[in-house]
């Protein structure tokens, strides 16, 4: 009765607090659930909206300039794309039959989508007139995907043929499939566009590998259960999550050497750095959300939520 009672209060701020917000330029979360999705003042760690959702969502994703985020509903197989300022759903693309994960790419032109569920495809929606404009086919059963940061290549985890597509965006045609460790997770490229991190939770390893020439540089061993991979802003750290072991792994990014081991209160399945606020955010398994100190790796605030959250994006 209390968690509604506090939803509904929420509710009657939401056109309010939200323009007010972005009006003031703050740094603002958009946070996936299973149901809703949250909007979190990071300044202060204060929710200011929600959106009830009429499906789940499994991942977001967000332009550039912050006018619109991307909503992945599995069970519907569509995209919603949200009006961040008025917080609602302007129209709702549909994809296939089970869009999985999102990626945008560094202009915000093109949002690529992965289609499971025996469909294997990567599908690219023009953000101007939100129209598919191309289809690759991918390795079975992709799970994420994400974009180079020179706008020239997308990669693709295939959790199922355990290999990781490299897709020339110019086409959309597949060029290479490099095999990979068991059921591949959430991708990362580091800051310098040099390398690719595939971490591969049942194998408990992540593969290193090199953007240019799409080869492998190295393998990092012994995870736990790796689920997720993210690098700082300035190229000097690579975090990984390690689902089993119930921490995030800090490994120095120009070496690859194991820096140090962060204790977490849960499983963790996703990770985001936010170079504003200097901060890491790892979203848990059990409904949390942990925020840590960037610069001393000290933890500094726990959010709980009364569902699952998924993916989270950050408004700068």
């Amino acid at each position: 009765m209390k968690k509604k009672l506090f939803w509904g209060l929420l509710g009657v701020f939401l056109g309010i607090s939200l323009l007010a917000a972005v009006a003031g330029n703050l740094n603002l979360a958009y946070i996936a659930g299973t149901y809703n999705l949250y909007v979190l003042d990071l300044n202060n760690f204060k929710f200011i909206a929600r959106l009830p959702l009429s499906s789940p969502a499994k991942d977001i994703a967000i332009l550039p300039e912050g006018t619109f985020a991307y909503l992945a509903h599995p069970d519907t197989g569509s995209v919603s794309r949200i009006n961040t300022s008025k917080l609602r759903v302007s129209k709702k693309i549909k994809v296939g039959v089970t869009c999985a994960n999102l990626a945008m790419n560094t202009r915000g032109s093109r949002l690529l989508v992965s289609d499971t569920n025996g469909k294997n495809k990567v599908v690219a929606i023009d953000t101007l007139t939100d129209k598919v404009v191309g289809t690759a086919m991918v390795g079975i059963t992709p799970n994420d995907v994400i974009v180079s940061l020179d706008d020239k290549f997308a990669f693709v985890a295939n959790s199922g043929s355990r290999t990781i597509s490299r897709i020339r965006l110019s086409d959309y045609k597949v060029l290479d499939d490099l095999p990979i460790g068991q059921n591949p997770q959430y991708l990362a490229v580091n800051p310098d566009n040099s390398y690719l991190v595939c971490p591969c939770y049942s194998s408990d390893d992540a593969y290193i590998i090199k953007t240019k020439d799409f080869a492998l540089q190295k393998v990092l061993n012994k995870l736990e259960g790796p689920s997720d991979a993210a690098f700082d802003p300035w190229g000097k750290y690579l975090f990984i999550t390690s689902y089993w072991g119930y921490k995030l792994k800090v490994f120095t990014a120009d070496n690859l050497k194991l820096y140090r081991e962060i204790s977490l209160k849960g499983k963790p399945s996703r990770v985001l750095v936010n170079p504003n606020r200097k901060h890491i955010y790892v979203i848990l398994d059990d409904h949390r959300l942990q925020v840590i100190n960037l610069q001393n790796f000290a933890l500094e605030r726990q959010i709980s939520f009364p569902e699952n959250i998924y993916a989270l994006v950050i408004r700068k």
